[in-house]
Parts: structure tokens; C-alpha cells; sequence
């Protein structure tokens, strides 16, 4: 896996499991869902849409075709701040809230898991979760 953050572009990617292909995206790409549907994503992808990230592979990856051999569109959901939830709701301390992850949810899972055990069962966190509260936006 690798991530390239700095000065634009910010690139992430990480290999294929069958190791034919490389997963590459740039960071951020905001869009808005027409009437808050997401049934209503179009998910067609504009070829034209491809030229920052095509021109970003051939720039900071240059062993890689940087034309893609598969495309796809999905919805990422984050947070105001950029940060996911965790932790009690609230006024609700039978509830734990572990969300807002988006696409960093699945390389976070074995952490997160940890710490909704630990959240669920009472043992304290090793580390701080402020920046994490649920309760953060109110």
C-alpha cells in the first residue's frame, strides 16, 4: 500500500490481490449526489476525468501503464474534519459508533476491531480517541 501526501497531487493505491494490477486513486475527489440519492449516482466514468490520475501514475509511478484496465465509481462518505467516529454516543453510553471510515475503513479494520472490542467489553483505549468523538460535531 502506499499513499503520497504533500504538495498536489495526493496519490493512494495499493496492489491487486492476484498481482496483475494496481489500485490507484487521487485524493480528494468531492462530487455531490443528485438529491442526496446515492441510487442516483451515475456511475459512468467521463474518459477525460482520467487525466490527473493518469498523468500522477505516469509522474510517481513510472513502472505502471498508466492508462487504467478496469475503472470504477463508488461513494466514499467522511466526516466534516476528514475523521471517522468512535466511541460512545453522547447521552447514549449503550451505544458505540465505529463509522464514517469510508475506503480507510478496510486498511483501519484490524485497529478498529480492536477497539470496538475494547469500547464494548470497557478496557481502555492504549491511545487517545478524542479527535474521534462522536459527539465532536455538536
Amino acid at each position: 500500500m502506499f499513499v503520497r501526501y504533500g504538495q498536489d497531487p495526493h496519490v493512494f493505491g495499493m496492489p491487486t490481490l492476484d498481482g496483475g494490477s494496481v489500485k490507484v486513486g487521487l485524493w480528494p475527489q468531492d462530487g455531490e449526489l443528485p438529491d442526496g440519492d446515492p441510487d442516483r449516482l451515475d456511475r459512468t466514468v467521463a474518459p477525460e476525468s482520467l487525466a490527473p490520475t493518469n498523468a500522477a501514475v505516469a509522474r510517481f509511478l513510472p513502472d505502471l501503464i498508466p492508462t487504467p484496465v478496469r475503472i470504477s465509481a463508488y461513494l466514499d462518505a467522511y466526516s466534516r474534519d476528514d475523521h471517522g467516529l468512535v466511541g460512545r454516543m453522547p447521552g447514549r453510553d449503550n451505544l458505540v459508533v465505529l463509522g464514517g471510515f469510508s475506503g480507510h475503513g478496510f486498511k483501519l479494520a484490524p485497529v478498529i476491531g480492536e477497539l470496538a472490542a475494547g469500547l464494548i467489553t470497557g478496557t481502555e483505549p492504549a491511545f487517545d480517541l478524542t479527535h474521534l468523538a462522536p459527539g465532536r460535531f455538536r
